[in-house]
């Protein structure tokens, strides 16, 4: 990309920008405040920043100055001398790794141990900037402490998840009233020219390749509205629905006196719908006793300990049964035989 008056970008990334090894550790704990969004960086008089606004989810970015989350913040290379001896360079100018001694960056000693971390007091981000000497190095150490120092003043700038080192050409501040944009995805990067070499055109592709994942809602302050319409139909159960209903057994024989005791005697009517209501009739039409179903499932089964109402054993004969599911009616027949007294 490309701003006015701004002579460097250099965007801190393990592995494309920087060498893996001490930003590493870094990309792991920030890569949960990144997102994919449209931001705008408003600034006002004398290099402060009046806000940054996510225009993607349209809502502001809050501003912290003692940690990095899906924040923003300027690390000002006056800051970073207070202590350059307990940085992870130990130089005096800004350098990518200065970062390192924000929280929660500066826990990465206990993630990966002999790599980046912060070995003295921790820095402050500020909403003002003020320019200083910068070495947006890309070596780890010791190669790094020797890097140069870029030509022109600058200032870190993090912002939800991305450090960048920015010189700015003389040195000279936005004006009152400058907007930066930048546009931020989530996705991987493949090819490029970085550390590593030159490896051809950069390619961007989502994660995993060829499919459709949601990017990360990770937008500090943003509301998740659901509008949906509810249309409840109750539809009857078709006639198949008790179509198998039936008793077990049928007919129902007691041929001996040692088969079954009547009060044990029991017959089962199956395959019922979740709710039923059955009825049983002598063959003369007398109502011989009413069961109702209620069930949580279809399929259920109801017993009838084959007695009347009045709680007496029936006798033998055929008997009809009248179901009874919602609208569906379905009439049956059965035969109970006992054995001679």
């Amino acid at each position: 990309g490309q701003l006015t008056g701004v002579s460097l970008i250099h965007n801190t990334q393990a592995y494309q920008s920087v060498g893996g090894g001490e930003m590493r550790p870094m990309e792991g704990i920030k890569s949960g405040a990144r997102r994919a969004a449209d931001f705008n960086v408003y600034w006002g008089a004398g290099g402060t920043i009046d806000s940054v606004i996510d225009i993607t989810h349209n809502v502001v970015v809050p501003f912290a100055a003692d940690h990095l989350a899906g924040t923003w913040g300027i690390l000002n290379p006056s800051e970073t001398a207070t202590d350059a001896a307990g940085s992870y360079d130990q130089r005096p100018e800004l350098t990518n790794t200065d970062f390192h001694c924000v929280p929660p960056v500066n826990s990465t000693a206990t993630h990966d141990p002999g790599n980046a971390e912060c070995q003295g007091a921790l820095f402050t981000l500020s909403q003002t900037a003020i320019p200083g000497p910068i070495v947006p190095f890309s070596q780890g150490l010791p190669a790094a402490l020797t890097d140069p120092v870029f030509a022109d003043a600058g200032f870190g700038l993090y912002l939800s998840g991305d450090i960048f080192t920015i010189g700015l050409a003389g040195g000279t501040l936005p004006s009152d009233g400058t907007v930066w944009s930048l546009r931020t995805y989530i996705g991987a990067i493949e090819n490029g020219v970085g550390a590593g070499g030159d490896y051809g055109p950069a390619t961007f592709n989502v994660f995993p390749a060829g499919t459709n994942v949601p990017r990360s809602w990770t937008a500090v302050g943003t509301e998740l509205r659901v509008s949906f319409d509810v249309t409840q139909d109750v539809n009857s159960p078709v006639a198949d629905d008790i179509s198998n209903v039936h008793p077990v057994p049928d007919p129902f024989y007691i041929t001996s006196g040692f088969d079954r005791s009547p009060v044990d005697a029991r017959i089962e009517f199956i395959n019922l719908p979740t709710r039923a209501i059955i009825r049983i009739y002598s063959s003369s039409g007398v109502l011989v006793d009413l069961i109702e179903h209620d069930s949580d499932q279809f399929g259920g089964s109801a017993t009838w300990n084959v007695r009347n109402r009045n709680n007496q054993v029936v006798a033998s004969g055929v008997y009809f049964y009248h179901i009874e599911a919602n609208d569906q009616r379905r009439v049956g027949r059965m035969t109970i035989v006992r054995f001679a007294q």
